[in-house]
């Protein structure tokens, strides 16, 4: 009777553990925030640009149109992300250009969302 007792409070601890770990998710930090919008620009992922831009100014069509084009062909490993506070500098060289954007950042409920594009 006692091993099931224990197995059961084992079982129960370990169920509470996981539930209560660290979010995998995409939007958990800003920096995770900022991987994941760039890799969904090298990718010309709609979906994701979908969820994690909010900036009204610029909707997911126009990032996809404009912003994208300018990624593809990249890795992750190409980009320079700059952290202060809540902004993100994001920079790559393509050919012989600089190609420079800063991200603002913000965390709306549990997550965090791209708010601006500069």
């Amino acid at each position: 009777m006692k091993f099931v007792k224990m197995f059961m409070l084992i079982a129960f601890l370990t169920l509470l553990l996981v539930a209560c770990g660290e979010s995998n998710s995409k939007q958990g930090s800003i920096e995770k925030t900022s991987e994941s919008f760039v890799q969904a620009l090298i990718d010309g992922d709609k979906e994701v640009i979908e969820k994690i831009n909010r900036d009204t100014n610029y909707p997911a069509d126009y990032v996809l149109s404009d912003l994208s084009p300018k990624y593809q062909g990249l890795q992750l490993d190409d980009i320079n992300f700059e952290y202060e506070d809540n902004e993100v500098k994001i920079t790559h060289k393509l050919k012989e250009e600089n190609v420079r954007y800063k991200l603002k950042i913000e965390k709306i409920g549990e997550e965090y969302f791209v708010v601006t594009i500069i």
